[in-house]
């Protein structure tokens, strides 16, 4: 199992703690920490009616207001970009996704692939975080059921996902110009694309910087 990591380098307490959760898991991995150059600025469309436009196709419940991104926003959107390229020109059917603020505990890639054996195989994007305590609602739990497809939109953060390979052979082709944040994009992506998109329950990842482990990141906001 191949598994690619964003990474900011500054933030040098989760690497550390990153590398120690890694140590003894079942799967290679790469960092991505490469900063977007000036190139990659010119592909974003600082356009209110572009959010919107994208925005539209998706049940919100409710209007997502524009926003500008900041630079860590495209920091995020890079990184992801170059996964989806490593991923869509690599030798792996799939890969895993994690971004660097990640918690699991030492049976992680054990589980993954267990759980990965009782997915369905037709699905596209396998969330497995707890991002934003989304969860699956509990009156739809069944016992004995891991994998549950998930309607748009359907992220929960953009922290720990599978993704196939053919999935990001399509993605990397709309993926620029960019317009929302990561997991906004995501979403429309998966809705352009009609990836089958499932969650699993109980999730396996959680965010340190959710739950504390780590402070919030703000350290270029502009």
């Amino acid at each position: 199992m191949k598994a690619y990591i964003a990474h900011y380098e500054p933030l040098k307490e989760r690497k550390e703690k990153l590398l120690e959760l890694l140590s003894g898991q079942r799967f290679d991995y790469d960092l991505i920490t490469t900063e977007p150059s000036d190139i990659f600025y010119s592909f974003y469309f600082e356009e209110p009616k572009f959010w919107d436009f994208k925005n539209s196709f998706l049940n919100y419940e409710g209007q997502i207001p524009f926003r500008k991104l900041t630079k860590a926003d495209i920091s995020l959107l890079y990184k992801h970009f170059l996964i989806l390229e490593k991923v869509a020109y690599g030798p792996e059917d799939y890969a895993l996704v994690l971004e660097d603020d990640v918690l699991f505990d030492e049976s992680f890639s054990e589980v993954c692939l267990r759980n990965l054996q009782n997915t369905p195989e037709d699905w596209d994007f396998i969330f497995i975080g707890n991002g934003c305590n989304l969860r699956i609602d509990a009156d739809l739990v069944t016992p004995q059921q891991v994998a549950y497809l998930k309607p748009p939109p359907s992220t929960k953060c953009t922290d720990s996902f599978f993704i196939k390979r053919n999935a990001a052979q399509l993605l990397v082709k709309t993926f620029l110009p960019y317009v929302l944040p990561i997991d906004f994009e995501f979403n429309y992506q998966f809705f352009l694309h009609k990836m089958k998109v499932y969650w699993w329950e109980p999730p396996l990842v959680s965010q340190g910087s959710q739950t504390g482990a780590y402070p919030s990141y703000s350290g270029f906001n502009t």
